[in-house]
């Protein structure tokens, strides 16, 4: 990520006209356009694709939450690094010398430092909004306005990280060997001593990747561990429910048999106890009648 030095002629194969034939020549120049196309294709579609993030969130009233106003800067981030890095770097890479107007020396290099910072520490304070509504589901999330707030605060941030190399990088003639004088124009640190403009490099890459590193890595990582306990006692919870709820149904199941067995053997006794008995003796008046006839 510099526009200082590159090997990108020597990894493409490109032939200075050194070489014995023109065929190797004419080969390169094909594998430099198939480059310089794909380097454009992805600019374009950067810029096509984010664009289109940011205009659906701001075209519909729903999607202005405070995520997607995170996810809104990282587009807008994105587009700015398609629309001024990506050409920019790949024909400084490839021509090895500064054609672009001077100003550009030092305004491309910083919107790329700008661009990156942004987007890295527009994910750590994604990671950070999401560990808290994890880890901590009863306090208030954050607000539209405080991510504004946050915003605002992380382009600031990258805004003066990014003020060295203002300051380092300007346009100085080396030399050249066509001329065998120094008349190629080439973008390079000027401002600053080699020892400071290295120490700022080594800063910025500890700022830029392993604070944010660790950081995203220790949020998400305790944010699996609590989800996955929460799973754990989630799903013995529902063992337990389900237990339960076994055992209920079989106890119900019970108590209706007990019943229709209860009513089956009530319904028997009842009946048993209401049969008629057997018929009664003859009145001892019509015996006597009988007799008292004879």
């Amino acid at each position: 990520m510099t526009f200082l030095t590159s090997n990108m002629d020597s990894s493409i194969g490109v032939d200075n006209g050194s070489g014995s034939g023109g065929g190797g020549l004419e080969a390169n120049h094909y594998v430099i356009m198939l480059t310089f196309s794909c380097c454009c294709l992805s600019a374009l579609l950067a810029v096509f694709g984010n664009t289109m993030i940011i205009w659906l969130i701001a075209t519909t009233k729903s999607m202005r939450t405070p995520t997607n106003l995170f996810i809104a800067n990282l587009a807008l981030s994105d587009i700015l690094i398609g629309a001024l890095v990506i050409p920019f770097q790949f024909q400084t890479n490839l021509l090895k010398r500064w054609v672009l107007p001077y100003f550009m020396c030092y305004t491309c290099p910083t919107i790329q430092v700008i661009t990156v910072c942004n987007s890295v520490f527009t994910l750590t304070a994604l990671a950070l909004e999401r560990y808290r509504a994890v880890m901590y589901p009863l306090l208030a999330h954050v607000s539209k306005f405080n991510a504004k707030i946050e915003i605002l605060v992380i382009w600031v941030l990258a805004i003066g990280l990014s003020v060295p190399t203002i300051i380092a990088l300007k346009v100085h003639l080396v030399w050249d060997e066509l001329t065998d004088d120094k008349t190629m124009p080439f973008c390079q640190n000027t401002g600053l001593t080699n020892t400071l403009y290295g120490t700022y490099n080594s800063a910025l890459v500890f700022i830029q990747y392993f604070i944010p590193l660790c950081i995203i890595t220790y949020t998400y990582v305790r944010m699996a561990v609590k989800l996955s306990v929460e799973d754990m006692e989630t799903d013995l919870s529902v063992r337990v429910i389900n237990k339960n709820s076994v055992r209920k149904k079989r106890k119900e199941k019970f108590n209706q048999q007990f019943r229709q067995q209860f009513k089956i053997v009530y319904y028997l006794c009842c009946s048993m106890r209401h049969k008629p008995g057997p018929a009664p003796a003859p009145n001892g008046n019509v015996i006597s009648d009988k007799w008292s006839s004879i």
